[in-house]
């Protein structure tokens, strides 16, 4: 439809481009308004829109011979016959009556289709909204790798501290080296009563490094006093003892050592 003014007259025209639309489908309004060079048309501040229409942007002028066109570009948000609100118009200070042709909203669904459609386009939003969002977004960013970085802590497998070995598995390990032949006779002796002291002094609480051999299986007691005795019999031997001898200083030693859960508790 065009609009075609005649001398000392004014016509106005809004339409939609396309003339049906989806709901959230942007849609071009046009107010096209003509008059003759004698006529003056005023326009009036635009009314604000309800929550069912979206303005995208506009109004834009646009003047020509005949007149001017004022356009935006929105989308509705509700279906059925819809027209835009736009400002009022005026000629030679009377009202100046507006023609519309009005859009239509469909709201039906697709095949298949069982919710709403999403908005068409994108809905730029206002600087003072974009300015408050993205501080919000920087900062739950920030606050997720937080949380992340305490969860991946707590997650993390710790590394586990081995136990160090048990009295009995370090004379077991004595004893092999000396079978192999890693140890003579004499060093295995002298490992021997250290580890007797040591794991004794560790089960008694009794720190007692400061006492000779003598002295300290004196303390400890009479099994002590004897595997010792025998101990320094092989320390100081001139000759190899035989393997009976350290069998049995072996077995002595096991006899009196602690075992793993006496150490343990």
């Amino acid at each position: 439809m065009s609009l075609q003014a005649a001398k000392g007259d004014a016509q106005a025209l809004l339409r939609p481009q396309p003339a049906s639309a989806a709901i959230g489908e942007p849609v071009l309004w046009t107010l096209e308004v003509r008059h003759s060079p004698s006529t003056r048309v005023g326009v009036a501040e635009a009314p604000p829109l309800d929550r069912t229409w979206v303005l995208l942007d506009g109004p834009t002028r646009l003047d020509k011979a005949e007149g001017f066109e004022l356009r935006w570009r929105a989308l509705s948000l509700e279906a059925g016959k819809r027209v835009l609100p736009v400002p009022a118009l005026s000629w030679n200070g009377q009202p100046l009556s507006l023609e519309t042709q009005p859009l239509s909203v469909r709201a039906e669904l697709a095949v298949e289709e069982d919710a709403p459609r999403a908005l068409y386009g994108e809905i730029p939003a206002p600087p003072a909204e974009q300015s408050l969002l993205l501080p919000a977004l920087a900062g739950g960013a920030a606050l997720l790798a937080v949380l992340g970085l305490v969860w991946w802590r707590r997650r993390r497998v710790r590394p586990v501290t081995p136990l160090p070995p048990s009295p009995q598995a370090e004379l077991a390990r004595l004893r092999e080296l000396w079978v192999d032949s890693h140890l003579s006779a004499h060093d295995a002796a002298f490992a021997l009563t250290r580890l007797v002291r040591k794991a004794r002094d560790e089960h008694d609480r009794n720190a007692r490094a400061a006492l000779t051999d003598e002295q300290w299986a004196m303390e400890a007691g009479e099994l002590f006093r004897q595997l010792f005795l025998k101990a320094e019999a092989i320390k100081y031997a001139g000759a190899e003892p035989s393997r009976f001898l350290m069998e049995e200083l072996f077995d002595g030693a096991r006899t009196l050592l602690p075992h793993e859960e006496q150490v343990r508790a």
